[in-house]
């Protein structure tokens, strides 16, 4: 893609709606409710204002209906937002030096202390004993945190509700669907 010369504001203001309106109609064509959900709370973990209330309105559908279209798909809003949160926290931790109280805040939570509970409770480790561990592992099997997460369950037996698909990693350290 060759960038656009624009010669206004108005087209400046022109070409970004047509943007937003082509972004709007690709997520559009993604069938799978939990999917478009999940992709697009991947957009907005970092944001203040990640809630079902505001999903539903970029997906232009009624809160009520979104919600029952998440529950016809055996999941709630609430376990995607946070498997979402995981997935980001885990890839800050893994690949950035961020403190991790700027973790928490990062990924929507207004207590560090409460991010530290809940990513125990996902991975088994406190972060920054999960982000030690990180820095042992190759390259390749640092990419995927659900799969580390389901490691950690299989090895411990604890049963946590969080993740519930595996995606494993090519050998170029990408997820890959599995």
């Amino acid at each position: 893609e060759r960038p656009v010369n624009l010669a206004s504001p108005e087209d400046v203001l022109l070409n970004k709606l047509m943007q937003q309106r082509v972004e709007e109609l690709a997520f559009r064509s993604i069938g799978d409710v939990e999917e478009r959900v999940r992709r697009l709370l991947r957009i907005m973990i970092t944001s203040p204002d990640c809630s079902l209330t505001t999903v539903a309105q970029r997906i232009d559908t009624h809160e009520r209906t979104l919600k029952r279209q998440i529950a016809a798909a055996n999941t709630s809003f609430r376990a995607i937002r946070e498997e979402v949160r995981f997935e980001a926290a885990c890839q800050f931790l893994a690949n950035t030096r961020v403190a991790v109280g700027e973790v928490a805040f990062i990924v929507g939570y207004s207590d560090p202390s409460a991010f530290t509970r809940a990513f125990q409770r996902w991975s088994g480790s406190a972060p920054s004993q999960w982000r030690a561990a990180m820095k042992r592992r190759p390259l390749g099997r640092r990419c995927n945190p659900e799969l580390l997460a389901l490691e950690r369950r299989a090895s411990t037996n604890c049963c946590s509700p969080i993740l519930g698909r595996v995606r494993h990693c090519s050998d170029e350290g990408r997820l890959s669907a599995g």
